[in-house]
């Protein structure tokens, strides 16, 4: 049986923290738009693309961190 939803159409998440919505990035596009070609987190072991997509990783990593801990963005 189909549990009804508590609230119909759509729920507005305001000031909801990036911290908490890190862990459901997609990283697999992010590498693609660099043209590194691989699933995430494979890709890091891939020879050709291993290296750079672990420095590229780490460097969006520190950025996100800034973003953060800067509160510079918010997710609405």
């Amino acid at each position: 049986q189909i549990k009804k939803p508590e609230k119909l159409g759509v729920t507005l998440l305001q000031n909801y923290s990036l911290s908490a919505l890190r862990k459901y990035i997609d990283w697999t596009p992010f590498f693609l738009t660099w043209e590194l070609k691989g699933k995430y987190p494979a890709i890091f072991k891939n020879d050709k693309y291993g290296k750079e997509a672990t420095r590229l990783f780490e460097d969006a990593n520190k950025l996100l961190d800034r973003i953060i801990n800067e509160n510079l963005i918010a997710a609405s």
